[in-house]
């Protein structure tokens, strides 16, 4: 079983809020786990690793979540880039006095897209 010390350090490690992590400290300060009958240590430990497993399930939705919106915005980013050059591209070849259907044939604009470049 882990000593009080070693509890407080793993809550200084989580990304908690101070005032939660304040109110763990208060809660470690005042229990003496060694006074508990075993039935209590049994649920005190079983209450424990419900909130080790809790805080492993934030972490992990934390980062999974963070991977998902770079590759959303990488691909958004992507995408914007491509339209972008695409549509600069048919500024100069316009500006050239490309047709509009070979412009829109090479581009994938639309010819209203390409009318009003």
């Amino acid at each position: 079983m882990k000593t009080i010390e070693q509890l407080k350090q793993e809550v200084a490690a989580t990304k908690l809020p101070q005032e939660t992590k304040d109110l763990f400290y208060k809660v470690l300060d005042t229990a003496d786990i060694s006074t508990l009958s075993e039935k209590d240590q049994l649920r005190y430990e079983s209450d424990l690793k419900n909130y080790m497993d809790t805080m492993s399930c934030i972490e992990f939705a934390t980062i999974k979540g963070r991977e998902e919106g770079l590759a959303e915005g990488h691909e958004k980013g992507l995408a914007e880039g491509k339209s972008s050059a695409t549509i600069e591209i048919a500024k100069s070849m316009k500006a050239e006095g490309m047709t509009i259907a070979m412009i829109s044939r090479f581009t994938g604009l639309s010819a209203e897209e390409i009318e009003t470049l």
